[in-house]
């Protein structure tokens, strides 16, 4: 085999997977956002929420809401963290400001729990804006993939269609005669 050929085999390779991956993980927490919508409800105490901004070596921003809260189910008290399974940060500001305040005024939030794993818990559901990054992304980046494949195996499929669909009528000479 060609290293090339190898090489290009690798690469694909680890690309789909990657691909995989990411649509594994978009569609998965999607569904978890959406399941927590009939998960039964209490009160949370919320004990830390914080509008996180990173700045990356280019110079743009990203910003994230960090929350931190505690519920009881059952007698047993448990310390929750996720806005909403999926929820990530940024570049929208204003967006993630908005969720921010409306935390920051509440001293108590109803928060949803799994009632198979209580001390797993989201103080919001559904599909998000986030999800919609992630699976946009993640469909965009397989689509991809799908169109370097096609064309990486047309390169290396021959053309003896083409070949056979010319028709000679006359040969030219090969004696060395005009």
């Amino acid at each position: 085999m060609k290293v090339g050929l190898l090489i290009a085999l690798v690469f694909l390779t680890l690309a789909v997977g990657t691909g995989a991956v990411l649509l594994w993980s978009g569609f998965t927490s999607l569904k978890r956002a959406m399941d927590a919508e009939n998960w039964p409800t209490t009160f949370a105490q919320v004990e830390r929420v914080e509008l996180k901004e990173e700045t990356d070596s280019e110079n743009s921003r990203t910003y994230a809401v960090e929350v931190e809260y505690t519920y009881q189910v059952g007698g047993h008290t448990y310390n929750g963290n996720t806005l909403n399974d999926g929820y990530s940060g940024s570049s929208g500001y204003e967006q993630h400001r908005k969720l921010f305040e409306k935390i920051r005024s509440a001293k108590t939030l109803e928060v949803r729990f799994n009632p198979e794993k209580p001390q797993e818990s989201s103080i919001a559901y559904g599909l998000s804006r986030s999800h919609y990054i992630s699976l946009s992304f993640s469909i965009t980046w397989s689509l991809g993939i799908i169109g370097f494949i096609a064309i990486f195996l047309a390169f290396q499929s021959s053309d003896d269609r083409l070949l056979s669909r010319i028709k000679v009528i006359e040969q030219v000479s090969t004696s060395g005669t005009p």
